[in-house]
């Protein structure tokens, strides 16, 4: 797990210097491994090839792994097809309908719960404007997302939480696409004629880029101008961390299917992913209540309902969709789990 992978502080920081007083230089290509498989060899940037762990509770049916760094998507496709590679992630969502037809390969899809929205922040007109909220949440080309940025590989998304997590509750959004009425609210919130809003894009996320150009198209009709500004990811993550972006196309995976995790860390005063500052105090002091009580006790059902019908109603974000996970393998390929954060379990896995 990238955050809570376990580590040998006493042996990293024998290697400790005064530059580098917690060994994090050395850590950089090298560690002390608590799974179930050693590095034998590592390349950074290239390749790294792990072999069984002679100490691991958890025994391997594999005796060698390869993971291969293969930077770009259609590459990735093509050394699957070809049989190079066994199992590849992060192929491109446009590519999965043809990989379906291919021989020796088998693609599966397991709805998740990574949601994408709109989100715009709360600190600045005309986005904590109501009318203007409601303006964007009409104007969202819902459909034409789905169909071209997921090729329908996913769900409409309908709250403030994700899909596919205990409690969501979809019946409170009534937006769907309908540039009229986004007019007829954008005229109540008075946006100066011309407005132009900079928008931040993750280079080289085909949902991000592509959902942000199909938002854009749509917001031009109404006379808003996008300006998209591509770079990496962990600078759009940095400057939502930091509340300032106005307007973008966001993500957000809970690696607990339920919407009390979710609401914990996206839509309390203090959550860390609360980059939009959206505050109601009526909303927070029912996610605050949610989160602590019993998984599935009537009293909370009841309470993250009220939750994301206050939130939905403020437009606290626009839910564009839920994607699908698509796991893409060899047919040989067995004992593959799909968990909630993606991560295969290579222990388990075999080849037939």
């Amino acid at each position: 797990m990238s955050s809570s992978g376990i580590i040998h502080a006493k042996e990293i920081l024998k290697h400790a210097t005064t530059d580098d007083p917690y060994g994090a230089r050395w850590l950089e290509t090298k560690t002390i491994e608590s799974g179930p498989f050693v590095i034998e060899n590592w390349q950074k940037g290239a390749m790294m090839s792990l072999v069984p762990n002679p100490h691991a509770f958890q025994s391997s049916k594999l005796e060698r792994i390869i993971l291969q760094v293969v930077p770009d998507a259609s590459t990735r496709r093509l050394v699957l097809e070809r049989g190079d590679v066994d199992f590849a992630v992060q192929i491109a969502t446009k590519d999965i309908p043809d990989l379906r037809k291919v021989s020796g390969v088998k693609v599966v899809s397991y709805p998740s719960a990574r949601g994408w929205w709109l989100g715009m922040t709360w600190r600045k007109e005309p986005f904590n404007n109501i009318y203007f909220r409601r303006a964007m949440a009409w104007a969202m080309p819902y459909e034409t997302l789905q169909q071209v940025v997921t090729q329908g590989l996913s769900e409409r998304s309908r709250s403030c939480v994700p899909n596919n997590v205990h409690g969501y509750a979809g019946d409170f959004w009534p937006y769907e696409t309908n540039l009229e009425k986004a007019r007829e609210e954008l005229a109540q919130a008075k946006v100066p004629e011309g407005f132009t809003v900079t928008v931040p894009v993750y280079a080289g996320d085909l949902f991000d880029e592509e959902a942000t150009v199909l938002i854009k198209e749509s917001l031009a009709q109404l006379g808003i101008k996008l300006t998209l500004q591509k770079m990496p990811i962990s600078q759009k993550r940095s400057l939502l961390a930091q509340k300032q972006v106005d307007m973008a196309v966001y993500d957000w995976r809970p690696w607990v299917p339920d919407a009390g995790y979710f609401i914990y860390f996206n839509w309390l005063p203090d959550s860390f992913s609360n980059f939009w500052s959206y505050a109601n105090p009526e909303a927070q002091t029912l996610g605050n209540e949610a989160i602590t009580m019993v998984v599935g006790s009537p009293e909370r059902q009841a309470k993250l309902r009220r939750f994301q019908e206050i939130v939905n109603e403020d437009i606290g974000l626009v839910p564009l969709f839920t994607q699908f996970d698509n796991i893409a393998m060899r047919e040989n390929v067995q004992g593959y789990v799909h968990y909630p954060d993606t991560i295969p379990v290579l222990a388990k896995m075999s080849l037939g």
